[in-house]
């Protein structure tokens, strides 16, 4: 038995000399970043190994715990860190080959970032549990950081989300939010580590702290679920699944528009044709082949005589509130809206249509036509839709677009009003209606402020409509989106009714589960069209989140805290290297007095 303590003994100290970034710096960073993204990778679908990102941070608070040399360790974190970040991200391939090594760079950037901060930090004296605490208050600060300040929000791939399908730990995301579960599960990883780095004699403190980090993530599940909401209420729900691809949808001719509308229009009258008949029925995000369908725009294009492509600018819109008004059904629909538009002589003679204000948005349409509602996107997606600091100069904006997007335009604005669609019911009741687009589903303060005001709530469904045929056919994408949805779900105690293009269309209860539809309409899947029905439970306005009422409060406390303790660490170094320079200086005038 001892030989065999013996053996293991010298094989984890020949392991951690090895990896002892004192000894190896360059190879010791990058095998360990590189293990490090793998974890994180193989934890979202396609594979789903969910786990992985129980323990995916160790590797970098080893780094962090044992390197001697700053910038080389965070040079080659960032090299070790890049090829999860490319695998991640291939989709970007069919829409900006240009842009895929450069946001792989950037998300890079957080773990080399990490690693010196964490670096830094380990090196003051302070008590082990000061120590676990911090490795993980840095990391969901960083998160934070990339998911809601820089570059307008990029909140996808927290270590949380891959947790979406575990028993009972999601739940605690209605108190504290993905970001809190994020933050005890990098505090219950740290203390491990820091733990046994001080093994045996002062490990106990850190190793409390990962246990109790553990223990709250069970209980705040547990509190969580048994507080969802009840959902004494419900509304019958159509969603219509359309499959557009990405290449017909940017050039869509009149013939497509003319084709899939048509198709739309079918799916609408099956779903409406089904039991129990659906009190609202929803399209995916811009699905509407048609000019615009907010009033204003209609109005001058009738008075004015417009035409698109050979077509009247409101054969689309005609058709559709004739079509609404025959089935008697509330539609939700994508589509676009135009305010003041008009068109405009250009110097070389040509006629442009200009506005001004162009939105993506979303359109509840009743009574014909005669009762039209209307949300437009607040936050226009990052690099898809705007670039951030660079749209303000618009020469620059296109030329990066010509380099990078195959001369795409980003001419859209964002929305100005978080404006809910409201569905009166028969029973004389209503349902206060949230619409995120796209994007915005994956933003957690976004969806909040639409959801709750002052803590309170003022929608009782979510209606999210997507176009997920941006991510071709790279595997594991579309569930990623999906598992987001669900992440909102669960924080805000919400059912959500998804609509998506090429994606998936499901139904989503308050506590993130799945619900399987009652009927579905020529199965629908990713790549094939057809409807789906069901009838999902409604919260009371009287049934309001943790979350709901104070946001994300542990997101922003990380992010705060690692801002206070970075500027720290840079003072406390500046005084040591004075104090240095002073002793030297000091030491040098003895010598020139001896």
């Amino acid at each position: 038995m001892r030989d065999a303590q013996d053996a293991a003994g010298n094989a984890q100290r020949g392991l951690l000399h090895f990896l002892d970034a004192r000894s190896h710096p360059s190879i010791a960073a990058f095998l360990l970043s590189f293990l490090h993204g793998t974890l994180l990778a193989i934890s979202f679908p396609p594979i789903g190994a969910s786990i992985a990102s129980a323990v995916c941070l160790i590797p970098l608070f080893v780094v962090s715990q044992r390197t001697s040399n700053l910038l080389r360790s965070g040079v080659f974190v960032a090299i070790g860190s890049l090829p999860a970040w490319l695998y991640l991200h291939l989709w970007l391939m069919n829409v900006s080959p240009v842009g895929l090594p450069f946001l792989a760079i950037y998300l890079a950037l957080y773990q080399s970032a990490f690693v010196i901060v964490a670096a830094l930090f380990l090196r003051r004296r302070s008590p082990a549990i000061a120590h676990a605490l911090g490795l993980g208050v840095l990391w969901v600060g960083l998160e934070t950081l990339r998911g809601s300040v820089l570059f307008h929000g990029y909140p996808w791939y927290f270590i949380a989300h891959s947790l979406i399908d575990l028993p009972i730990v999601p739940q605690s995301a209605s108190i504290w939010g993905a970001s809190g579960i994020s933050l005890l599960l990098a505090v219950s990883q740290a203390g491990f580590v820091v733990g046994l780095r001080r093994w045996p004699s002062r490990s106990l403190a850190s190793l409390v702290v990962g246990v109790t980090a553990l223990i709250l993530l069970i209980a705040g599940g547990a509190f969580g679920r048994s507080a969802s909401p009840s959902g004494d209420q419900s509304l019958e729900i159509g969603v219509v699944q359309t499959t557009v691809e990405l290449g017909r949808k940017i050039t869509w001719s009149r013939e497509e528009k003319l084709r899939d509308f048509e198709e739309f229009l079918l799916l609408t009258r099956e779903v409406a044709a089904s039991t129990p008949v659906p009190d609202v029925i929803l399209w995916p995000e811009t699905m509407f082949p048609g000019y615009a369908l907010n009033q204003e725009a209609l109005e001058y294009a009738r008075a004015d005589g417009l035409t698109i492509d050979g077509v009247p600018a409101t054969h689309f819109s005609d058709i559709l509130f004739a079509e609404q008004e025959r089935l008697g059904i509330p539609l939700i629909i994508g589509a676009l809206a135009r305010d003041n538009p008009r068109l405009v002589l250009l110097d070389d003679g040509a006629l442009a249509l200009e506005s001004d204000g162009f939105y993506n948005s979303v359109f509840l349409i009743e009574d014909g036509g005669d009762s039209v509602q209307r949300y437009d996107k607040l936050h226009l997606t990052p690099f898809g839709e705007v670039m951030p600091y660079i749209s303000a100069i618009e020469w620059l904006e296109r030329a990066l677009l010509i380099i990078g997007a195959g001369g795409m335009t980003f001419d859209l604005d964002a929305g100005q009003s978080r404006a809910l669609l409201e569905l009166s019911r028969a029973e004389g009741d209503s349902v206060f209606i949230a619409t995120p687009v796209c994007f915005e589903a994956t933003m957690p303060a976004l969806c909040r402020r639409l959801v709750f005001e002052h803590g309170r709530r003022r929608a009782n469904l979510i209606g999210a409509v997507t176009n997920d045929a941006w991510f071709g056919a790279s595997p594991g994408l579309r569930e990623r989106h999906l598992a987001l949805a669900r992440w909102r779900a669960i924080e805000l105690g919400t059912p959500i009714a998804r609509a998506a293009n090429t994606g998936i269309s499901t139904f989503i209860a308050s506590d993130g589960s799945l619900i399987e539809p009652r009927e579905t309409g020529r199965y629908p899947s990713q790549a094939k069209s057809g409807w789906i029905t069901t009838s999902v439970p409604l919260p009371s306005f009287d049934e309001v989140t943790v979350y709901g009422r104070v946001g994300d409060l542990a997101g922003w406390f990380a992010m705060v805290t690692s801002g206070f303790l970075a500027i720290w660490i840079c003072v406390d170094r500046m005084k040591i290297k004075i104090a240095t320079a002073a002793n030297q200086d000091a030491g040098e005038e003895k010598n020139v007095g001896e």
